[in-house]
């Protein structure tokens, strides 16, 4: 707009008269621990779904990462799960890999 007034193209700073707009309050909040125990134990929701949903509060897991588990990937007795990443070649930032060994030495 500077550009513009120096051209002679306009003649006040109309960027003054702008008004920022308020932000919207955030009304969202948190569910307490027993609403998300009464969650977690209602029968008229399947297992399966209360299972996800009980693994996505009780782990630091993505959504996508336990939507991705399979059977296999559940160690029971130990309480965990294998889960694999989504990416193949480029780490996400902060991983770093161990480096791969030359294959011709082999």
């Amino acid at each position: 707009m500077t550009y513009w007034q120096r051209q002679g193209w306009l003649a006040a700073d109309f960027s003054r008269m702008l008004v920022r707009r308020r932000p919207r309050p955030d009304r969202a909040r948190a569910l307490s621990r027993s609403e998300v125990d009464q969650l977690l134990t209602r029968t008229d929701i399947s297992l399966r779904e209360r299972t996800l949903w009980r693994m996505l509060y009780k782990t630091a897991a993505r959504s996508a990462e336990v939507l991705a588990l399979d059977v296999e990937d559940l160690d029971l007795p130990n309480r965990c799960a294998r889960v694999r990443t989504s990416w193949t070649d480029t780490p996400p930032p902060g991983v770093k890999l161990p480096k791969k060994e030359d294959q011709s030495q082999a």
